[in-house]
């Protein structure tokens, strides 16, 4: 059996009965989060730090993503 470092796909069941378009945003972020730590993860194979990268992914509360993505990348770059 493999198992993945990546979570299993959150339930929005909950949500999208109330307000439908609010799971769609909601996935698209997830969907983008896990793209960026994979390629953080990728960049940094023996330094990721699982707990440093939340760190910076809460660092700022709530960003848009392009912003965010581009705080993931200085920390890519700064540990590399």
């Amino acid at each position: 059996v493999k198992k993945s470092v990546l979570p299993k796909l959150p339930d929005f069941s909950a949500i999208s009965s109330v307000w439908p378009g609010q799971a769609v945003s909601y996935y698209i972020g997830f969907l983008q989060l896990l793209e960026m730590r994979r390629r953080a993860m990728e960049a940094l194979p023996a330094g990721f730090d699982l707990k440093a990268f939340h760190r910076v992914i809460l660092a700022n509360a709530s960003l848009p993503l392009p912003v965010l993505e581009t705080q993931v990348d200085s920390y890519i770059v700064g540990n590399t």
